[in-house]
């Protein structure tokens, strides 16, 4: 029987707890032998940031993986590749399962380039409860209008990692206040 991964990709600007469940919740779910996390490169983040007026609010893609591998280092099963942060060129979801598939051969992901082709290897699963509100977005929200809970939202080892980048990038949304 061949080994069943879940691929979770994103820009994790920050990863928070509900990634973290979610993955785990699929692992759990599926029975998989591992979760990996593919965070997409900065210049996807950045593109995304600036179509949303928040252009400042991006982190490198040395803290967004940091923060992922702290996060993952609580259960053995779970990992992070950094294959979408090599590319030069925009990454597609089908070339990062590729990359995965490549790296462990054995595993139970897909065959062919196309994913649409593969629908029958997609499973839908219900969210963990109690994860309501919390999102990358409502991190960055709540730090750029100096609102509490941000905290809660993180891995205890990924907000630590986020203060360290702190001081750029609340400097950075400090820019939107005021006038």
């Amino acid at each position: 029987m061949r080994e069943k991964i879940v691929v979770m990709g994103g820009s994790f600007n920050p990863p928070t707890i509900a990634h973290q469940r979610l993955m785990l919740g699929a692992v759990e779910t599926l029975g998989a032998a591992r979760g990996i996390f593919v965070p997409s490169s900065h210049a996807y983040v950045s593109a995304k940031m600036r179509r949303d007026k928040h252009r400042n609010e991006v982190l490198s893609e040395e803290a967004r993986l940091r923060m992922l591998l702290a996060m993952a280092a609580d259960d053995p099963r779970l990992e992070v590749e950094d294959c979408e942060f090599h590319r030069a060129e925009r990454s597609y979801t089908y070339e990062s399962m590729e990359a995965v598939q490549e790296k462990y051969p054995e595993a139970e992901l897909r065959q062919n380039p196309f994913l649409s082709g593969h629908l029958d290897r997609f499973s839908m699963i219900e969210a963990p409860a109690g994860l309501e509100g919390v999102s990358s977005s409502a991190v960055r929200e709540k730090l750029r209008e100096g609102l509490p809970g941000a905290e809660a939202m993180l891995h205890p080892a990924a907000w630590a990692i986020l203060q360290e980048y702190a001081g750029a990038y609340k400097m950075k949304i400090e820019m939107f206040r005021g006038e």
